[in-house]
Protein backbone atom coordinates (compact mmCIF):
# COMPACT_ATOMS: atom_id res chain seq x y z
CA UNK A 1 0.00 0.00 0.00
CA UNK A 2 1.45 3.00 -0.93
CA UNK A 3 1.93 5.70 1.24
CA UNK A 4 0.43 9.57 0.66
CA UNK A 5 2.20 12.25 -0.09
CA UNK A 6 3.10 14.93 2.06
CA UNK A 7 0.76 17.68 0.96
CA UNK A 8 1.80 20.76 -0.83
CA UNK A 9 0.39 24.06 -1.72
CA UNK A 10 2.45 24.48 -4.39
CA UNK A 11 1.40 21.51 -6.60
CA UNK A 12 -1.80 21.84 -4.88
CA UNK A 13 -2.35 25.23 -6.81
CA UNK A 14 0.08 23.85 -10.10
CA UNK A 15 -2.76 21.20 -10.69
CA UNK A 16 -5.28 23.87 -10.80
CA UNK A 17 -7.13 23.41 -8.00
CA UNK A 18 -7.89 26.95 -7.44
CA UNK A 19 -12.08 26.01 -6.34
CA UNK A 20 -10.52 23.92 -3.65
CA UNK A 21 -7.26 26.42 -2.82
CA UNK A 22 -9.85 28.90 -2.01
CA UNK A 23 -11.59 26.28 0.39
CA UNK A 24 -8.80 25.42 2.03
CA UNK A 25 -7.72 29.62 2.44
CA UNK A 26 -11.01 29.79 3.92
CA UNK A 27 -10.60 26.97 6.83
CA UNK A 28 -7.39 28.62 7.60
CA UNK A 29 -9.35 31.51 7.95
CA UNK A 30 -12.04 29.85 9.82
CA UNK A 31 -9.34 28.59 12.35
CA UNK A 32 -8.04 32.14 13.05
CA UNK A 33 -11.63 33.23 13.85
CA UNK A 34 -12.10 30.41 16.00
CA UNK A 35 -8.89 31.20 17.88
CA UNK A 36 -9.66 34.87 18.25
CA UNK A 37 -13.59 33.66 19.16
CA UNK A 38 -11.63 31.30 22.21
CA UNK A 39 -9.38 34.19 23.54
CA UNK A 40 -12.93 36.34 23.45
CA UNK A 41 -14.22 33.77 25.51
CA UNK A 42 -11.07 33.58 27.82
CA UNK A 43 -11.10 37.09 28.81
CA UNK A 44 -14.90 37.13 29.41
CA UNK A 45 -14.80 34.34 31.58
CA UNK A 46 -11.69 35.76 33.13
CA UNK A 47 -13.20 39.48 33.58
CA UNK A 48 -16.24 37.35 35.29
CA UNK A 49 -13.80 35.84 37.58
CA UNK A 50 -12.34 38.66 38.52
CA UNK A 51 -15.41 40.08 39.28
CA UNK A 52 -16.36 37.46 41.34
CA UNK A 53 -13.72 37.22 43.20
CA UNK A 54 -13.79 41.00 44.09
CA UNK A 55 -17.30 40.34 45.57
CA UNK A 56 -15.48 37.45 47.84
CA UNK A 57 -17.38 34.88 45.85
CA UNK A 58 -14.20 32.36 45.37
CA UNK A 59 -16.05 28.91 43.90
CA UNK A 60 -17.63 30.91 41.47
CA UNK A 61 -14.52 32.91 40.72
CA UNK A 62 -12.63 29.65 40.46
CA UNK A 63 -15.25 28.38 38.37
CA UNK A 64 -15.34 30.98 35.54
CA UNK A 65 -11.51 31.17 35.52
CA UNK A 66 -11.53 27.30 34.79
CA UNK A 67 -13.68 28.12 31.69
CA UNK A 68 -11.09 30.74 30.92
CA UNK A 69 -8.50 28.19 31.24
CA UNK A 70 -10.44 26.12 29.18
CA UNK A 71 -10.25 28.74 26.19
CA UNK A 72 -7.01 29.62 26.60
CA UNK A 73 -5.12 27.04 28.50
CA UNK A 74 -1.37 28.83 27.99
CA UNK A 75 -2.48 31.73 29.62
CA UNK A 76 0.11 31.96 32.61
CA UNK A 77 -1.95 34.42 34.32
CA UNK A 78 -5.21 32.76 34.25
CA UNK A 79 -3.88 29.53 35.90
CA UNK A 80 -1.84 32.06 38.36
CA UNK A 81 -5.15 33.33 39.47
CA UNK A 82 -6.51 30.51 39.52
CA UNK A 83 -4.25 29.09 42.00
CA UNK A 84 -4.44 31.73 44.16
CA UNK A 85 -8.12 31.73 44.02
CA UNK A 86 -7.29 27.78 45.02
CA UNK A 87 -5.09 29.10 47.57
CA UNK A 88 -7.90 31.03 49.06
CA UNK A 89 -9.58 27.72 49.58
CA UNK A 90 -7.25 26.20 51.05
CA UNK A 91 -6.74 23.77 48.03
CA UNK A 92 -3.04 24.20 48.36
CA UNK A 93 -2.75 20.68 46.38
CA UNK A 94 -4.79 22.25 43.20
CA UNK A 95 -2.89 25.64 43.50
CA UNK A 96 0.57 23.64 43.76
CA UNK A 97 -0.56 21.66 39.67
CA UNK A 98 -1.67 25.54 38.23
CA UNK A 99 1.74 27.03 39.23
CA UNK A 100 3.76 24.31 38.23
CA UNK A 101 2.16 24.35 34.90
CA UNK A 102 2.74 28.27 34.83
CA UNK A 103 6.16 27.77 35.80
CA UNK A 104 6.72 25.50 32.80
CA UNK A 105 4.57 27.77 30.29
CA UNK A 106 6.69 30.96 31.34
CA UNK A 107 10.25 29.27 32.72
CA UNK A 108 11.92 33.33 32.68
CA UNK A 109 8.73 34.36 35.11
CA UNK A 110 9.60 34.83 38.66
CA UNK A 111 5.84 35.24 39.99
CA UNK A 112 5.19 31.34 39.54
CA UNK A 113 7.96 30.43 41.92
CA UNK A 114 7.02 33.16 44.09
CA UNK A 115 3.54 32.02 45.08
CA UNK A 116 4.97 28.54 44.68
CA UNK A 117 7.34 29.33 47.86
CA UNK A 118 4.26 30.67 49.72
CA UNK A 119 2.48 27.94 49.09
CA UNK A 120 5.08 25.09 50.24
CA UNK A 121 5.62 27.58 53.51
CA UNK A 122 1.92 27.00 54.10
CA UNK A 123 2.48 23.22 53.33
CA UNK A 124 4.76 23.33 56.00
CA UNK A 125 7.48 21.89 53.21
CA UNK A 126 10.14 24.71 53.85
CA UNK A 127 12.98 23.12 51.68
CA UNK A 128 10.57 23.35 48.69
CA UNK A 129 10.09 26.89 49.93
CA UNK A 130 13.48 28.05 49.81
CA UNK A 131 13.85 26.45 46.35
CA UNK A 132 11.36 27.94 44.73
CA UNK A 133 12.06 31.52 46.51
CA UNK A 134 15.49 30.99 44.93
CA UNK A 135 14.18 30.32 41.52
CA UNK A 136 11.88 34.03 41.99
CA UNK A 137 14.94 35.78 42.97
CA UNK A 138 16.90 34.34 40.16
CA UNK A 139 14.48 34.63 37.67
CA UNK A 140 13.79 38.02 38.81
CA UNK A 141 17.94 39.06 38.99
CA UNK A 142 17.58 37.60 34.92
CA UNK A 143 14.96 39.46 34.39
CA UNK A 144 16.59 42.78 35.69
CA UNK A 145 20.04 42.29 36.35
CA UNK A 146 20.35 46.19 36.89
CA UNK A 147 18.34 45.88 40.08
CA UNK A 148 20.51 45.69 43.35
CA UNK A 149 17.62 44.79 46.06
CA UNK A 150 16.87 41.54 43.98
CA UNK A 151 20.52 40.49 43.32
CA UNK A 152 21.11 41.08 47.46
CA UNK A 153 17.52 39.19 48.18
CA UNK A 154 18.95 36.38 45.94
CA UNK A 155 22.88 36.61 47.32
CA UNK A 156 21.31 36.27 51.14
CA UNK A 157 19.28 33.73 50.56
CA UNK A 158 22.53 31.53 48.99
CA UNK A 159 24.34 32.43 51.77
CA UNK A 160 21.42 31.25 53.98
CA UNK A 161 21.97 27.92 52.02
CA UNK A 162 25.62 27.79 52.41
CA UNK A 163 25.90 28.13 48.78
CA UNK A 164 29.23 30.67 49.10
CA UNK A 165 30.39 30.35 45.73
CA UNK A 166 27.27 31.31 44.06
CA UNK A 167 26.34 34.31 46.59
CA UNK A 168 30.09 35.43 45.98
CA UNK A 169 29.45 35.63 42.21
CA UNK A 170 25.95 37.23 42.86
CA UNK A 171 27.83 39.82 45.16
CA UNK A 172 30.91 40.31 42.87
CA UNK A 173 28.41 41.03 40.27
CA UNK A 174 26.37 44.09 42.41
CA UNK A 175 30.15 45.57 43.18
CA UNK A 176 30.89 45.76 39.67
CA UNK A 177 27.48 48.16 38.86
CA UNK A 178 27.46 49.65 41.87
CA UNK A 179 31.37 50.08 43.48
CA UNK A 180 29.60 52.08 46.12
CA UNK A 181 27.37 48.59 47.59
CA UNK A 182 28.39 49.02 50.80
CA UNK A 183 25.64 45.84 51.75
CA UNK A 184 27.43 43.57 48.67
CA UNK A 185 31.11 44.55 49.99
CA UNK A 186 29.80 43.44 53.79
CA UNK A 187 28.75 40.31 52.42
CA UNK A 188 31.78 39.50 50.14
CA UNK A 189 33.69 40.09 53.59
CA UNK A 190 31.72 37.39 55.55
CA UNK A 191 31.85 35.00 52.63
CA UNK A 192 35.84 35.62 52.20
CA UNK A 193 35.71 34.87 56.27
CA UNK A 194 33.95 31.69 55.72
CA UNK A 195 36.18 30.62 53.31
CA UNK A 196 39.49 30.94 55.28
CA UNK A 197 40.19 34.21 53.46
CA UNK A 198 41.04 36.51 56.42
CA UNK A 199 42.58 38.91 55.20
CA UNK A 200 39.85 39.61 51.56
CA UNK A 201 37.18 39.38 54.05
CA UNK A 202 39.06 42.44 56.19
CA UNK A 203 39.80 44.60 53.07
CA UNK A 204 35.69 44.06 52.32
CA UNK A 205 34.86 44.95 55.91
CA UNK A 206 36.88 47.81 56.13
CA UNK A 207 35.74 48.83 52.43
CA UNK A 208 32.10 48.23 54.21
CA UNK A 209 32.70 50.78 56.97
CA UNK A 210 34.10 53.43 54.42
CA UNK A 211 31.10 53.44 52.52
CA UNK A 212 28.87 53.26 55.60
CA UNK A 213 30.23 54.20 59.20
CA UNK A 214 26.90 53.28 60.50
CA UNK A 215 26.70 49.59 59.17
CA UNK A 216 26.90 48.28 62.59
CA UNK A 217 26.81 44.48 61.26
CA UNK A 218 30.33 45.10 59.92
CA UNK A 219 31.52 47.50 63.03
CA UNK A 220 30.87 44.12 65.07
CA UNK A 221 32.64 41.74 62.84
CA UNK A 222 35.44 43.25 62.32
CA UNK A 223 35.98 44.39 65.83
CA UNK A 224 35.53 40.75 66.88
CA UNK A 225 37.48 39.56 63.99
CA UNK A 226 40.26 42.13 65.53
CA UNK A 227 40.06 41.08 69.08
CA UNK A 228 39.57 37.25 68.35
CA UNK A 229 43.15 37.30 66.66
CA UNK A 230 44.29 40.02 69.37
CA UNK A 231 45.19 42.87 67.11
CA UNK A 232 44.11 46.40 66.88
CA UNK A 233 42.63 46.59 70.00
CA UNK A 234 41.97 50.34 70.31
CA UNK A 235 40.15 49.68 67.14
CA UNK A 236 38.56 46.87 67.84
CA UNK A 237 36.98 48.54 70.94
CA UNK A 238 35.52 51.53 69.25
CA UNK A 239 34.07 49.60 66.53
CA UNK A 240 32.63 47.11 69.03
CA UNK A 241 31.30 50.23 71.35
CA UNK A 242 29.53 52.07 68.27
CA UNK A 243 28.32 48.53 67.10
CA UNK A 244 26.61 48.29 70.67
CA UNK A 245 24.99 51.96 70.63
CA UNK A 246 23.87 51.43 67.42
CA UNK A 247 21.96 48.31 68.37
CA UNK A 248 21.72 48.00 71.73
CA UNK A 249 19.35 44.92 72.13
CA UNK A 250 21.54 42.90 69.59
CA UNK A 251 22.78 39.61 71.58
CA UNK A 252 25.86 39.54 69.44
CA UNK A 253 26.98 42.54 69.88
CA UNK A 254 26.49 42.93 73.71
CA UNK A 255 28.10 39.62 73.83
CA UNK A 256 31.61 41.23 72.16
CA UNK A 257 31.39 44.00 74.19
CA UNK A 258 31.53 41.65 77.33
CA UNK A 259 33.83 39.14 75.82
CA UNK A 260 36.10 42.91 74.86
CA UNK A 261 35.45 43.56 78.74
CA UNK A 262 37.06 39.96 79.79
CA UNK A 263 40.10 40.77 77.25
CA UNK A 264 41.44 43.89 79.37
CA UNK A 265 40.19 42.35 82.78
CA UNK A 266 37.09 44.31 83.31
CA UNK A 267 35.75 40.99 84.78
CA UNK A 268 32.89 42.67 86.76
CA UNK A 269 31.82 44.73 83.53
CA UNK A 270 32.15 40.83 81.26
CA UNK A 271 29.78 39.33 83.46
CA UNK A 272 27.28 42.08 83.30
CA UNK A 273 27.69 42.04 79.32
CA UNK A 274 27.75 38.74 78.78
CA UNK A 275 24.42 37.81 81.61
CA UNK A 276 23.23 40.31 79.43
CA UNK A 277 23.66 38.73 75.83
CA UNK A 278 22.52 35.20 77.05
CA UNK A 279 19.46 36.74 77.92
CA UNK A 280 18.81 38.56 74.49
CA UNK A 281 19.73 35.58 72.38
CA UNK A 282 20.56 31.82 73.00
CA UNK A 283 24.12 30.97 71.47
CA UNK A 284 26.91 28.86 71.88
CA UNK A 285 29.27 31.01 71.82
CA UNK A 286 28.09 33.41 74.52
CA UNK A 287 27.55 30.74 76.65
CA UNK A 288 30.67 29.19 75.74
CA UNK A 289 32.46 32.96 76.63
CA UNK A 290 30.01 32.70 80.28
CA UNK A 291 31.77 29.71 81.01
CA UNK A 292 34.92 31.26 80.86
CA UNK A 293 33.41 34.19 82.63
CA UNK A 294 32.28 31.64 85.70
CA UNK A 295 35.60 29.74 85.33
CA UNK A 296 37.86 33.17 86.39
CA UNK A 297 35.29 33.34 89.07
CA UNK A 298 36.20 30.27 90.28
CA UNK A 299 32.30 29.24 90.17
CA UNK A 300 33.43 25.77 88.42
CA UNK A 301 29.80 24.44 88.52
CA UNK A 302 28.33 27.21 86.18
CA UNK A 303 31.16 26.94 83.88
CA UNK A 304 30.40 23.75 83.17
CA UNK A 305 26.62 24.34 83.11
CA UNK A 306 27.30 27.16 80.66
CA UNK A 307 29.71 24.76 78.53
CA UNK A 308 27.09 22.01 78.59
CA UNK A 309 24.54 23.87 77.15
CA UNK A 310 27.04 25.53 74.93
CA UNK A 311 27.73 22.10 73.45
CA UNK A 312 23.63 21.65 73.77
CA UNK A 313 23.36 23.71 71.14
CA UNK A 314 26.56 23.11 68.77
CA UNK A 315 27.85 19.93 69.25
CA UNK A 316 30.68 20.25 67.03
CA UNK A 317 32.72 22.63 69.57
CA UNK A 318 35.75 20.42 70.16
CA UNK A 319 37.96 23.44 72.31
CA UNK A 320 34.48 23.56 74.42
CA UNK A 321 34.18 20.24 75.01
CA UNK A 322 38.32 20.10 75.71
CA UNK A 323 37.32 22.29 78.52
CA UNK A 324 35.02 20.87 79.82
CA UNK A 325 36.86 17.82 80.37
CA UNK A 326 39.45 19.32 81.69
CA UNK A 327 37.44 20.94 84.82
CA UNK A 328 35.35 17.16 85.34
CA UNK A 329 38.90 15.95 85.10
CA UNK A 330 40.67 18.11 87.59
CA UNK A 331 37.19 17.83 89.94
CA UNK A 332 37.43 13.87 90.11
CA UNK A 333 41.61 14.47 90.68
CA UNK A 334 40.62 16.91 93.82
CA UNK A 335 37.60 14.73 94.54
CA UNK A 336 35.79 17.65 93.55
CA UNK A 337 32.98 16.45 91.39
CA UNK A 338 31.37 19.30 88.97
CA UNK A 339 27.63 19.27 89.07
CA UNK A 340 26.05 19.05 86.07
CA UNK A 341 23.99 22.11 86.18
CA UNK A 342 20.70 20.09 85.05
Amino acid sequence: MALPKPFSIKSFISRGSIPALLFFVLICAGACRAAESAKASALSHYITGLIYNRRGEQKNSIREFKKALKADPQNVYIRMKLAVCYMGEEDYPGAVVELQSAAKLRPEMAEPHALLSLVYYLLEEPDKAIQEYESALRAAAETKPDDARISVSLGRLYLYRGKLEQAGQVFRRIVNLSPSSWEAHFYLGDIRYRLGDKKGAEAELVKTIALNGDCHQALNYLGYMYLSEGRHFREAEAMIKKAVSLAPDNGAYVDSLGWLYFKKGMIKEAGRELRKAAALLNDPVILDHLGDFYLKTGDKDKAAQEWRESLRLDPEQEEVRAKLEKLSGQAEKNGEPVKNGK
